[in-house]
């Protein structure tokens, strides 16, 4: 009989503490390396996302995320309603700084001459006064078609337009027989008794009166018109004396004669140099620069005071007048202004005329059949010359020369 080998009794397993009963050798075996294999997984992936910089929301397209959370379902419901923003790559972008848009060869426009658009309004702007000193200075040397090519302006009237700003004169009629409330004066007195010796003496009388100082203050005890002028030239040729009333819109009230326009405001010469005045009227033309008269071109050398300095006869005599005369020379330059002031009147009534010249001391201009230099007309704007009859006695240059002005 085999002999039976005794089995030994098998050892109860103690239980270690804190490990599951699941818990043994053969489970971590399998499932352990499962976990860590996962893990590893799921630590490359991250790792990938991180330092390669792919876009999440790509990776992650179309799963479904459980949650118990409804509000996170109603915000991503809104969100993908709204249009999408478009992904750009940082890597791809190349940054480029846009400096300001300044082009240092861009002219200053307030240098640049403007041209005003034919409008169908009666009035007119006339261009900046800086800018056409500049643009003139460097025509020196041809002053007798400095504006050629160049549209020129046509004022309303012959005494100016009406119009605010811009490159001009400005001034206003005044009516020597009226006061401010429209009463008689001492020279209304001296009309009505036709005398005319006494027309003039009493004109001249407030003529020089208001001259000694040029104040405007002296002018207000007569009647003045509503609205001033703007003018950019003083080439008048022979008219019946009441269109100025007209032009300034008082004919109603002002008669043709005893009457004053003030022109004042500020002016710049093209370049700089030395020049005077030259030119006639009928009756008053009295030029100031600077708080001093330089030029007298009125009809009569009583008219003011016969001062030869800015009374100076060149050339012969034409239109029954004094013929061409001139005044001081002066020396301007062109980065100043000047205050200037111009005085244009009608003594007895009739007939009224004027014309203001400039002329160049280093220039040389061709000579008139009546013995004076044929010059340009001072101007503070390209202005269109009015028509005139050479036969009258004189002559002035098709192209002014244009001084930048500023009306007072």
């Amino acid at each position: 009989m085999p002999t039976t080998t005794e089995e030994k009794p098998k050892k109860k397993q103690k239980k270690r503490p804190g490990l599951a009963p699941w818990f043994n050798t053969s489970v971590l075996s399998s499932f352990g390396v499962a976990i860590i294999i996962h893990l590893l997984v799921a630590l490359s992936i991250g790792s990938y996302v991180i330092f390669e910089g792919i876009d999440i929301p790509d990776l992650f397209d179309g799963t479904y995320v459980e949650t118990s959370e409804p509000f996170v379902a109603q915000e991503e419901e809104l969100i993908m309603e709204e249009e999408p923003l478009p992904m750009v790559e940082s890597a791809d972008v190349d940054v480029i700084e846009v400096a300001p848009m300044l082009d240092q060869s861009a002219p200053d426009f307030r240098d640049i001459l403007t041209v005003p658009v034919e409008s169908v309004a009666p009035t007119f702007r006339m261009p900046n006064a800086q800018g056409i000193s500049k643009v003139m200075s460097n025509n020196r040397g041809k002053s007798q078609g400095n504006s050629t090519g160049v549209q020129k302006i046509k004022m309303s009237s012959l005494f100016g337009s009406r119009s605010s700003g811009g490159e001009s004169l400005s001034g206003y009629l005044y009516d020597f027989k009226q006061t401010d409330r429209k009463k008689p004066t001492e020279l209304s007195q001296a009309y009505n008794k036709g005398n005319t010796g006494k027309k003039q003496d009493a004109y001249n009388k407030v003529l020089s009166e208001f001259t000694r100082k040029w104040d405007s203050t002296t002018l207000a005890q007569y009647f003045r018109s509503d609205d001033p002028l703007s003018i950019t030239q003083f080439i008048m040729p022979s008219m019946s004396a009441k269109m100025a009333p007209e032009a300034f819109n008082v004919e109603r009230d002002v008669e043709q004669a005893g009457w004053l326009v003030n022109y004042t405001g500020t002016i710049s010469p093209p370049y700089s140099g030395t020049f005077r005045f030259v030119g006639a009227a009928d009756d008053i033309l009295i030029v100031r620069i600077e708080e001093k008269v330089v030029f007298n071109g009125s009809f009569h050398a009583k008219y003011w005071h016969d001062n030869e300095e800015v009374r100076q006869k060149i050339g012969g005599k034409f239109a029954g007048g004094p013929g061409m005369l001139a005044g001081k020379w002066i020396k301007m330059s062109a980065d100043k202004q000047y205050k200037m002031d111009v005085a244009l009147g009608e003594v007895p009534g009739g007939k009224f005329w004027a014309f203001l010249l400039v002329q160049d001391e280093d220039e040389e201009y061709q000579q008139h059949s009546k013995g004076y230099p044929i010059l340009p007309a001072f101007q503070m704007a390209p202005t269109e010359i009015p028509q005139y009859a050479d036969s009258d006695g004189y002559k002035v240059l098709e192209d002014g020369l244009v001084f930048g002005a500023q009306p007072e």
